[in-house]
């Protein structure tokens, strides 16, 4: 995680009474088609909360350690997209289920 995405983090706070939160940045694997949307970030516990889109599209926490660690057989590691913009949860959940829909 890069110093400028902590600082919007920090920025934004936790973001729990915000209609709307920002998502912060996006992490994906290579491997497969899950991503992870962050909206929070506890940097004492290193746990991020957010929008899981994996085998569901739920909201969940998940902890840094965890995204780090993540390996699979070719032992790619999960990846942070380096050209996601940050943008408010509603038009990533719009850009989700439109992905869906045309599966």
């Amino acid at each position: 995680m890069t110093k400028k995405i902590l600082k919007d983090f920090r920025r934004l706070g936790r973001q729990e009474d915000v209609d709307d939160p920002i998502v912060v940045c996006r992490f994906f694997t290579p491997f497969n088609r899950w991503s992870w949307y962050p909206i929070s970030f506890d940097e004492e516990a290193e746990v991020f909360f957010g929008l899981v889109d994996g085998i569901e599209v739920e909201w969940g926490s998940f902890a840094l350690e965890d995204l780090e660690a993540c390996r699979d057989h070719r032992e790619l590691l999960i990846d942070r997209d380096k050209y996601f913009k940050q943008a408010p949860i509603s038009v990533i959940q719009r850009q989700i289920k439109g992905r869906c829909m045309m599966l």
